[in-house]
């Protein structure tokens, strides 16, 4: 058994994939320096056109739901407007 629990390198289990102190505190002045820059998303792959389905389907499914709870309001309502 030997190695176990450990991971390779001897890291801790915590530290695992953490990014140093100086490394953290680097990155935004290197941003602002205009040193490194960020470049911005897409949005036209795959994952956000899943995305934009399922938010059309659930606005979809929001207003049928509407439409239904409306339509059973006017028939409770229409037989006591009759007598």
């Amino acid at each position: 058994m030997e190695g176990k629990g450990r991971l390779e390198g001897g890291g801790h289990g915590s530290q695992a994939g953490k990014a140093t102190a100086t490394r953290a505190s680097t990155t935004p002045s290197a941003v602002l320096s205009g040193r490194v820059c960020a470049q911005v998303k897409s949005g036209d792959g795959p994952v956000q056109i899943a995305r934009m389905d399922k938010l059309a389907k659930g606005s979809a499914l929001k207003a049928r739901t509407q439409a239904i709870n409306q339509l059973k309001a006017v028939l409770v309502i229409i037989p006591s407007l009759s007598k």
